[in-house]
């Protein structure tokens, strides 16, 4: 016996162009839209691959939440410690010994990534201070800069800052009524 399979063909209605075209098994589309076809179905597929969120972001979002709590904020402060004291001369020859450029650099980074400000805008503002603290009006101590003081809730650049007075306003959380509660109490004890 010949097994001859018979091959079914049926009249169809083009999907893109609307024409009856005879069609083989499950076609959708006339030859002369096969071609655009593809082209739609490439373009609908990058369309579905756009809109699926990508998985890289959704981790490296997951990640950051992660690095946000405070018990991984301990965790790594205690890792880096544990790697510190393992690796002094490493941790010394990185990070305190850096040649003048490179902390240049990275104090330029720093200032454009954290306060949006442009070194020239930093050395404007040291000079209209007079290289002074703009709440104690001392030079700043040893060979750091003065900190730059911003608003924590709006990003604000407030002014340049020696070291005790930026991490006094840090410690007061930028708080003014707990500040003010610190002059009263100075004032009550007789210290100011």
């Amino acid at each position: 016996m010949n097994n001859i399979t018979e091959k079914v063909f049926t009249i169809k209605s083009c999907l893109y162009c609307l024409e009856d075209f005879i069609a083989y098994r499950s076609g959708k589309y006339c030859n002369d839209c096969k071609p655009i076809s593809k082209k739609i179905q490439a373009l609908k597929d990058y369309n579905i691959l756009k809109s699926k969120p990508n998985y890289l972001e959704i981790s490296n979002i997951k990640q950051k939440k992660y690095r946000e709590t405070p018990k991984s904020k301990v965790k790594r402060k205690e890792y880096h410690d544990k790697w510190k004291s393992r690796n002094p001369e490493y941790y010394k020859l990185k990070y305190r010994e850096l040649p003048k450029e490179i902390r240049i650099k990275k104090r330029r980074k720093q200032l454009l990534d954290q306060y949006n400000l442009t070194e020239d805008q930093f050395n404007k503002m040291i000079i209209s201070q007079n290289n002074l603290c703009a709440i104690c009006n001392n030079p700043q101590t040893g060979n750091r800069l003065l900190a730059v003081d911003h608003c924590h809730k709006t990003g604000k650049v407030r002014g340049l800052l020696c070291t005790k007075c930026n991490n006094g306003i840090g410690n007061f959380n930028d708080n003014i009524e707990i500040l003010n509660k610190a002059i009263h109490y100075l004032i009550k004890d007789g210290e100011v």
